[in-house]
């Protein structure tokens, strides 16, 4: 039961980052997130990855590879905006 638990939160968690992400495609920019929050994600996220990947922890592989694609869309709308 714990376990299963585990797997919904990584879910969730990656998936959280999923809405800020489809807004940024939709309008062709990332206004009002923070660049600093956003780069940090991802930079925590990339290094999960080292320590999660010899531990073959795929759960959380998962998770911080979901972070790492949604972090990634929301900076470069955050730095190169989509001409209107």
């Amino acid at each position: 039961m714990i376990q299963l638990i585990g797997y919904i939160g990584s879910l969730a968690y990656a998936l959280c980052g999923l809405p800020q992400a489809w807004m940024s495609i939709k309008n062709g920019n990332s206004q009002g997130v923070s660049r600093g929050f956003a780069f940090l994600s991802l930079i925590g996220s990339v290094f999960s990855v080292v320590y999660a990947a010899p531990k073959g922890d795929y759960v959380l592989l998962l998770n911080f590879g979901c972070n790492i694609i949604v972090w990634g869309i929301i900076l470069k709308y955050s730095y190169f905006e989509r001409r209107k």
